[in-house]
């Protein structure tokens, strides 16, 4: 019986809770999506800018020509890193959102059976 009790607490706070968590699932997969797509136009937009292709030629003798460069090489290395992030995100709520559908399923199943026995 106290196990009966234990099940029927974790269906019901599961069936009561499933909306908010997709939709809350969603927002966290579009927000890596985002990401993702910042990352790649970060990436895409360094090489693009005037400032950047006249530093990367000049040498560095210069203590701020060596900062500004190593400000492109973190831009270069956040766009990766916007975009590996994004797309790990995007993966971790797809998962969680199939595998909260397969525990919605089975949580409806539980408590059609838990209806018929009484």
């Amino acid at each position: 019986m106290k196990y009966k009790n234990y099940l029927n607490k974790k269906v019901k706070r599961l069936l009561k809770w499933y909306k908010a968590e997709r939709i809350m699932l969603w927002i966290i997969a579009i927000i890596g999506g985002i990401l993702t797509i910042m990352g790649f136009f970060l990436f895409s937009c360094i090489d693009k800018l005037y400032i950047a292709q006249r530093i990367s030629a000049m040498p560095t003798t210069n203590y701020a020509i060596a900062q500004i460069k190593g400000l492109l090489a973190f831009a270069y290395v956040s766009s990766i890193a916007f975009s590996i992030m994004g797309a790990m995100i995007i993966g971790f709520a797809v998962d969680k959102l199939i595998t909260g559908k397969t525990a919605y399923q089975m949580a409806s199943y539980i408590k059609q059976i838990d209806a018929v026995s009484y």
